[in-house]
This record gives structure tokens, sequence and C-alpha cells, in this order.
């Protein structure tokens, strides 16, 4: 029982680094701001564009096409804005005030998509 309430706990503290503003460190905003970000984004605009995506599961591999394989770049785009909104907007004195707003924006159309695909996978 004290197991589940440590996980518990680690996983506010995980929620709870991402709802304020990054360190501001010239690495984090580079790296975590712009450098992340691009990747995981040119995947899912790659994945969304060719209709194809390959997920590595447990040893194997999952291979995604059509539909799934669009929602899944979705996915992985607002994934990448939501970094980059993290990263690098929270620390930005010009850009500070929209970065909360988008971040909420980009964790939404998260949450959609992913139980979008989630049931589209599982059904």
């Amino acid at each position: 029982m004290s197991e589940n309430r440590n996980v518990n706990k680690r996983l506010l503290s995980d929620a709870e680094n991402y709802s304020g503003t990054a360190s501001g460190t010239v690495f984090s905003k580079i790296f975590g701001g712009m450098i992340v970000p691009f990747f995981i984004i040119l995947y899912g605009l790659r994945t969304c564009i060719i209709h194809h995506a390959v997920l590595m599961y447990k040893g194997g591999t999952i291979n995604l096409s059509g539909t799934e394989a669009v929602i899944y770049g979705v996915v992985l785009i607002s994934t990448g804005f939501f970094v980059h909104f993290h990263f690098f907007w929270t620390v930005s004195e010009r850009l500070y005030r929209w970065a909360e707003l988008l971040k909420i924006v980009a964790l939404i159309i998260f949450t959609v998509s992913l139980t979008l695909f989630l049931w589209r996978m599982f059904q």
C-alpha cells in the first residue's frame, strides 16, 4: 500500500514540475526547448504525411498505417509542442504570458488524440 503512495507522490511531483517554468539554463532552453521538440514534431509530421509509423513494443514492433498513424502523429506533434512551450516559452520574457495557455491547449490535443488512438487500437 505504501508503495502505491510513493508512486502517486512521484507522479504528482513530476506533474508539478511541468506545470511551472523550466530551469531557464541555456542548455535546457536549446536542448529541451528547440532540439528535442523539433525531432518529435518532425517525426509526427512525417507520420501524418506518409500515413505510416512503427512503434517499438516489448522487444517487437507494431506497424501503424492509415488513420491510426495520423492520429499517432498528432499525439507526437502535441507532445513536441508541449515540450517546446515548457522549456522555451516559460523562460522567455516576451513569451511567458502565453506559455501556460499554450501548454494547456497542447495537453488537451494530446489527451483527445491519445484517447482516440487507444480507442482505435483496442477496438
